[in-house]
C-alpha cells in the first residue's frame, strides 16, 4: 500500500462527501510522490520490468560537452558510478512510485464519479518538476532538462474541452490561474497581476518560457520553440559578466535529445545573444528587487 498518498487521498474523499453541496469547490490534493526517498512499498517495487522501460542510460559524451554546473551536479551526485543493473533499479523503483500515484488519483476520480461530479468539474493535473535518473550522471532536480522542466499538464472538463488531444505550444504553469478561473466563468475577477494567459482561449502561445533556480548561485534558463539555454546568472547578487556565464545552448529542431552543446559555438552567437537579452527583460520585470541588488553591486 501506498500509505503517504492513500492518507492524502482518504482526506480528499471525506472532504468531498462531507462538504456543502450547495456550494461550489476548489479542492487541491497534493501527492508526495515520487519523490526522494525513492522506495515504493510492496507490490509497486516489483510491478515492472526492466526490459518495459525505455530506460536513458549515462550519455557520458553528452555529459563531457556540458555546462560546468552539469559537470559538478553529476560529480556530486555519482550516478556515474553506478551500473547498468543499478540504473535499472533505480528506474523501476520510480516508475513504482509512479504506479502509486496513479492508483491514488484513481481512487480520486472514481469518487467524483461516485459523486455524481465529475461531469461538472475541471480537473486539473500536473507537477512542479520531474527528476533526473541518471541520463547525465544526475539524479535530482536543479537542472532544466526536459526530464526535470516539462512537467504533465492535463486538463479535462467533460463537455467543455476536447477529450484526447495533445497540443505542442510551449505554456507554463503560470498559466494555471487565467484558465482555471475562466474555464470556470470567473473571468471578471481575474487580478490585472496574473501572469499566463488563458489555454483555451484566443490569448497566442508566447514566444518564449522561463525558469530560474536558486538566487545565491542562480541559474536561469528560456524556452522557445526550437531553443533551450541555460546559465548560471548570478552570484550572491552579483550579476556575472559575459565571460564568467557558463551556460548551455540546444537547438531542439536537430536535437531534440539535447546532446550537443552550442553554447560556445561561433555559429550560434546571435542565438545565444538573443536569448541572453530574453532573459535580461524577464528578469527586469519579475524581479525588480533583484536587479536594483545587481546594478549596487
Amino acid at each position: 500500500m501506498c500509505i503517504r498518498d492513500r492518507v492524502t487521498t482518504d482526506g480528499a474523499i471525506a472532504w468531498l462527501r462531507s462538504r456543502d453541496t450547495d456550494r461550489p469547490f476548489m479542492l487541491r490534493v497534493s501527492h508526495n510522490w515520487p519523490h526522494t526517498p525513492v522506495l515504493p512499498p510492496p507490490p509497486r517495487d516489483s510491478l515492472y520490468d526492466p526490459a518495459d522501460i525505455p530506460i536513458r542510460y549515462l550519455d557520458a559524451e553528452a555529459l563531457a560537452g556540458r555546462s560546468k554546473r552539469d559537470k559538478m551536479f553529476a560529480d556530486r551526485h555519482r550516478m556515474c558510478d553506478l551500473s547498468r543493473e543499478q540504473i535499472r533499479h533505480v528506474w523501476t523503483n520510480y516508475m513504482g512510485l509512479c504506479a502509486c500515484v496513479d492508483h491514488e488519483v484513481g481512487r480520486l476520480m472514481s469518487a467524483l464519479e461516485e459523486l455524481g461530479l465529475r461531469d461538472d468539474t475541471i480537473v486539473f493535473y500536473n507537477a512542479d518538476h520531474g527528476k533526473m535518473l541518471g541520463e547525465y550522471g544526475t539524479g535530482e532536480k536543479g537542472v532544466f532538462d526536459d526530464q526535470v522542466w516539462r512537467v504533465p499538464f492535463i486538463w479535462s472538463f467533460p463537455g467543455r474541452l476536447p477529450e484526447g488531444k495533445v497540443r505542442t505550444d510551449i505554456c507554463e504553469l503560470a498559466d494555471t490561474g487565467r484558465t482555471l478561473l475562466t474555464l470556470a466563468g470567473l473571468e471578471d475577477r481575474i487580478p490585472d497581476s496574473f501572469r499566463g494567459r488563458d489555454l483555451f482561449g484566443d490569448d497566442p502561445a508566447p514566444e518564449a518560457v522561463f525558469g530560474q533556480i536558486n538566487y545565491r548561485m542562480m541559474r536561469v534558463a528560456v524556452r522557445t520553440d526550437r531553443y533551450r539555454m541555460d546559465v548560471t546568472w548570478s552570484d550572491e547578487g552579483r550579476r556575472l559578466g559575459e565571460d564568467e556565464l557558463d551556460g548551455n545552448l540546444f537547438d531542439l529542431s536537430e536535437d531534440p535529445a539535447e546532446r550537443v552543446n552550442l553554447y560556445d559555438e561561433p555559429s550560434h552567437d546571435p542565438v545565444r545573444r538573443e536569448l541572453l537579452e530574453r532573459l535580461e527583460r524577464w528578469q527586469a520585470q519579475i524581479d525588480p528587487y533583484t536587479v536594483m541588488e545587481i546594478k549596487k553591486n
